[in-house]
């Protein structure tokens, strides 16, 4: 398991060739990187274009990609317990703290740090050692339902090059592919730009209504409601 001292980022070096990026993305960058790759809402289209600036990037061709959204991370550890990892980084990392404490490591400045994002690799090599010794009965049920939850909700997702693995990802539901159907449907999709990391402190409200009019046609009314609860100078 390799985890990049500076997360993505480091892959920018091995990237020759110039690419555009989506016009959106003019605001921070014109030019694109691996780490923006996952830009569309159809998640094997993604994971196509993560895979092809991997191996644009000086990586080696890839069989496929898992996502994982930080919930996963804090259910996890939420059923494993905490890990302690006060003698590199003074902090015992928990279910709690977890999303706050590596965002704190990974945004430290260049001149501070050129290894934002070794607190992840060293928090993953640490879960690996000490798992033999948390694993019972308990702790085996509380994974599983953790992951049986995370897929359900979408927070991992699967795209495989393997046809036959690919099939079953799709029969499972655990593709992240915006279906094709015969009749409309409501996706509502937020893009995050930049690094302001706020999805966290934003609750959504989706209200969609549906009125049948005497003559048969349909008036559709969407109601969306974004409320920051961030406190003022939270540090993300």
């Amino acid at each position: 398991l390799e985890v990049p001292a500076g997360g993505s980022y480091d892959t920018e070096a091995g990237l020759k060739d110039l690419i555009i990026s989506p016009e959106p993305l003019h605001l921070i960058n014109p030019q694109w990187h691996f780490w923006d790759a996952n830009w569309w809402p159809d998640w094997p289209t993604s994971a196509k274009k993560l895979m092809w600036f991997y191996e644009k990037s000086g990586g080696p061709t890839v069989d496929g990609v898992v996502s994982m959204t930080p919930t996963v991370m804090e259910r996890f550890l939420e059923a494993v317990g905490e890990i302690d990892m006060t003698e590199e980084y003074g902090v015992v990392i928990n279910a709690d703290n977890f999303l706050e404490t590596t965002q704190f490591f990974s945004e430290k400045k260049p001149q501070e740090t050129l290894k934002p994002k070794k607190i992840i690799g060293d928090l993953l090599e640490k879960i690996i050692e000490e798992m033999p010794a948390r694993l019972n009965r308990e702790t085996l049920i509380k994974l599983t339902n953790v992951f049986e939850q995370s897929l359900a909700e979408k927070h991992i997702l699967f795209y495989f090059e393997d046809p036959a693995l690919q099939e079953r990802a799709e029969r499972y539901g655990w593709d992240g592919k915006m279906k094709q159907t015969e009749w409309d449907y409501l996706s509502v999709i937020n893009t995050n730009i930049a690094g302001g990391k706020s999805d966290k402190k934003i609750r959504e409200t989706i209200k969609h209504t549906a009125e049948i009019q005497a003559d048969g046609s349909i008036t559709n009314t969407l109601v969306i409601t974004r409320e920051h609860t961030g406190a003022k100078f939270e540090s993300f």
